[in-house]
């Protein structure tokens, strides 16, 4: 869960705050993973709110080889222990995510590989001919 400190200053800045990920999208949901968390914001928000969470010893995580070619135009991703916020100021691919992960949802689907590519395939319009 995300912490007491955090959650007061992303409901004062009015932040959409949803569960996100295979906690969310997969039933039973796994015990072993994350606990993930989109977080929207209003785009006058961004530069304060990554200031702040750096402050409460948040981690962007936008280095990462899994982020890099995404996290550049939709989403900053943060970590802090086993909880990550993928906080973002783009309304449109906020819906894209939230539709993402309803459908992972809806489909029970179990297995990484094929939500990745759902994800990839609603967030970035990403097409991959089978092989």
């Amino acid at each position: 869960m995300i912490d007491q400190e955090t959650m007061a200053y992303l409901n004062s800045i009015n932040a959409d705050i949803s569960p996100a990920g295979s906690r969310v999208t997969c039933s039973p949901p796994p015990a072993d993973t994350d606990a993930d968390f989109l977080v929207l914001i209003l785009p006058h928000d961004v530069a304060g709110c990554m200031a702040r969470l750096s402050m409460m010893i948040w981690i962007w995580e936008g280095s990462r080889e899994h982020y890099q070619n995404q996290a550049q135009d939709s989403f900053m991703p943060f970590r802090k222990g086993s909880v990550n916020l993928l906080v973002s100021a783009n309304a449109e691919w906020g819906r894209r995510h939230k539709a993402a992960t309803f459908v992972c949802t809806r489909l029970n689907l179990m297995n990484k590989d094929d939500r990745v590519t759902l994800f990839q395939a609603v967030l970035y319009g990403e097409c991959w001919s089978r092989k």
